[in-house]
């Protein structure tokens, strides 16, 4: 591994280990009920740690607002689009 390599698996642990502390195991986070739909639009190879990261995140299809903040909010359809949109930017 060179030296590049080591300080992006460094920085990951890092974002990964501040992520634990704030919101938990991000697989928890992922079964709250009602997230299904929006877990079903984001890009299928998207990790457990992805979509975790993703849903914490601002999103700028949600006017900065993080996804998970939205769905709390009960605007459910705004997150799937968000998603939706997401995916279009990563699959092509």
């Amino acid at each position: 591994m060179d030296d590049a390599e080591h300080r992006i698996d460094e920085m990951n642990a890092e974002m990964q280990a501040a992520f634990l502390e704030e919101f938990g195991d991000p697989a928890e986070l992922l079964a709250q009920p009602g997230l299904q739909p929006v877990l079903d639009a984001l890009a299928p190879d998207y990790t457990t740690w992805q979509r975790a990261f993703w849903l914490v995140s601002p999103e700028e299809f949600l006017d900065r607002e993080t996804p998970l903040d939205v769905v709390q909010a009960g605007e459910i359809d705004r997150v799937v689009r968000a998603a939706w949109l997401t995916r279009e930017i990563v699959i092509g």
